[in-house]
């Protein structure tokens, strides 16, 4: 378990989740129900999702674990949604659930640059590989993730031979392409391999460095209102520490005329919550929920997406012009000339994914080495961000390249 006991010079009991963990995978090959075997939670809480069976937008849930001795040697790690509440829970972390569908797949890139380790699901029931199987598997080249979990869903409806021709050809493929990797198997029917799953999460993650000694960066993910209360700023702290009662500012603000500057947003933290508990301080790990003085009545939740939160003058910088260093997917290189036309704009028209936040763009200039991007709005980026940047291809998004923040201005 990533420890982190000495913040500020103060020794604190960690009560909050300190990792994420994400899904990906293609469309219906069982990501979200996995999650609600583990956490008894449906992360598709949309009405429009219900309705389409799929999921839409990233899901959310918390996933709490215990430790069971079986003998004096062994033991092993249990979900514990059926045990009480005063049980001792050893482990704690935060599920993001991606959409599979190909018209999300920008849907998808905002939610893994937040991911400490990532789940793989195939489906032994569908052909292999589908399309946004691939595109999730490139993914994986711009996240430093130490080894891919991989889950053969859905083998209760195949053959044991298919399910061991996958098995091989799925090796094979991650020793190409130097993926470190272990594979468990999934049912519909019953909850096998949970436990084992559960087990190679904690040993993945076993060690995980956080920076804390630094000022608080704190990447909102979604913003919501409450029925009695201000609004609320769900995210994940990425360095520092934010307590109750702190002032924090927003960056990039927001503008409601796009030929006005962005205006700067200060409040203050009333409340922090890791799902139902209550927290008088986050540090860097899971995902969890601010309760701010904001007022709710206004509209602009959606347009906090990917912005900052963090102490006032210690922010980073915002951009509407970067410089990348890139590198193109190996899919995309047939299609792509380096010699653009800037008059070409349906063509130099992309979506640049930075944090959670997907921000439009155009291809200003572009050489075999870089890319110069003016972004439609302004944006907070880090020293050596990593980026993806996805272009429309027959009305849907695919994977064009990633790269590293150089400059911006």
């Amino acid at each position: 378990t990533p420890k982190i006991i000495f913040v500020k010079e103060k020794n604190y009991s960690i009560k909050q989740s300190l990792l994420i963990i994400g899904t990906l995978g293609h469309v219906s090959h069982g990501k979200s129900y996995f999650i609600k075997q583990l956490t008894n939670e449906n992360t598709n809480k949309f009405t429009s999702e219900a309705k389409r069976g799929i999921s839409i937008k990233l899901g959310y849930t918390k996933c709490s674990i215990i430790k069971i001795k079986k003998n004096i040697i062994n033991s092993f790690y249990k979900n514990c949604f059926n045990y009480q509440n005063n049980v001792n829970k050893v482990y704690q972390f935060s599920f993001i659930d991606c959409p599979g569908h190909r018209l999300l797949l920008t849907t998808m890139l905002s939610g893994t640059s937040l991911m400490d380790s990532i789940l793989f699901f195939i489906s032994v029931d569908d052909f292999f590989p589908q399309k946004q199987t691939i595109e999730h598997l490139l993914v994986l080249n711009v996240q430093k993730i130490s080894k891919l979990i991989i889950i053969l869903s859905k083998v209760d409806l195949q053959s044991s031979i298919k399910i061991t021709y996958l098995y091989l050809i799925l090796k094979m493929i991650l020793k190409k392409k130097q993926i470190k990797n272990s594979i468990f198997l999934n049912t519909y029917i019953f909850d096998i391999n949970l436990n084992f799953i559960l087990n190679e999460i904690i040993k993945i993650n076993s060690c995980i460095s956080r920076g804390i000694n630094c000022y608080p960066l704190f990447i909102i993910v979604r913003v919501f209102n409450t029925k009695d209360k201000g609004k609320v700023i769900g995210g994940t702290l990425i360095q520092g520490c934010l307590e109750k009662r702190l002032t924090v500012e927003i960056k990039p603000g927001i503008s409601e005329n796009s030929l006005l500057k962005n205006k700067k947003i200060l409040t203050k933290i009333i409340e922090m919550k890791d799902n139902d508990i209550a927290l008088n301080y986050v540090v860097p790990g899971g995902l969890v929920g601010i309760l701010t003085e904001m007022d709710k009545q206004s509209n602009f939740n959606n347009d906090f997406i990917g912005r900052f939160l963090g102490i006032p003058g210690k922010m980073p910088e915002s951009y509407t012009k970067i410089l990348v260093k890139y590198r193109m997917f190996r899919c995309f290189e047939k299609n792509i000339d380096h010699r653009l036309d800037s008059q070409q704009t349906d063509w130099n028209t992309i979506i640049v994914t930075i944090n959670s936040a997907n921000v439009t763009g155009f291809i200003k200039k572009m050489n075999k080495k870089y890319l110069l991007i003016i972004l439609n709005d302004q944006t907070c980026i880090l020293r050596d961000q990593k980026i993806v940047i996805s272009r429309k291809i027959k009305d849907n998004w695919s994977l064009m390249a990633w790269g590293e923040f150089i400059r911006g201005g």
